[in-house]
């Protein structure tokens, strides 16, 4: 009865090879993913006299990083796009802009379910600029930012994914939270 089992065992483990083997290479290796958008302003205006704030704006990002086994690190930038807003009390058409953008680092990790279909997830330091128009001065700090999302391997060298990202962005009583929603080609190298 034994011996059945054990030939059952490995027989299943042969066939099932090549399928984890696509896998394995997906999980391990440098990598590089541009992503592009869509950018929504999660912070709190009123502290900046901002109102009619308008969001939505195309963002885009770039990462490069190695994964052992599914988990791994990587350095990016991102970019959250121009949000528009109106100076509370000023005149309609003085409308101003800011942005919000910087580097990343920090673990990721990503996991197949089957063959092609992963889901992934990474999170870690946010070293962040805000750009604003000349009525508020430059602020730069590091806080976090944490992303969940999910794809599809077409080979052991590109996947498609979909992600979204959460980055923190606060200093000096300034809520400057943004997220984004993001399409990402994968590029992986042996």
């Amino acid at each position: 009865m034994r011996t059945r089992t054990s030939l059952a065992l490995a027989l299943a483990a042969l066939l099932a090879a090549p399928l984890a083997s696509h896998a394995a290479d997906s999980l391990n290796g440098a990598f590089f993913t541009g992503s592009i958008g869509q950018s929504w302003y999660n912070g709190d205006t009123s502290s900046l006299g901002i109102t009619d704030l308008h969001d939505h704006k195309t963002s885009y990002a770039a990462t490069f990083g190695m994964r052992w086994n599914g988990w791994g690190w990587d350095v990016g930038y991102v970019d959250s796009g121009s949000f528009n807003y109106q100076i509370a009390g000023a005149p309609v058409p003085d409308r101003a802009s800011f942005k919000l953008k910087g580097w990343t680092l920090g673990p990721n990790y990503k996991y197949m379910i089957g063959q092609h279909w992963f889901v992934g997830a990474r999170a870690g330091l946010f070293r962040f600029n805000f750009v604003p128009n000349e009525n508020i001065g430059k602020l730069t700090g590091t806080r976090y930012y944490a992303g969940v999302g999910g794809g599809y391997d077409f080979s052991n060298g590109v996947g498609l994914g979909l992600n979204y990202t959460y980055y923190a962005a606060k200093k000096q009583g300034y809520s400057l939270d943004f997220g984004d929603l993001m399409a990402t080609v994968e590029l992986r190298f042996d």
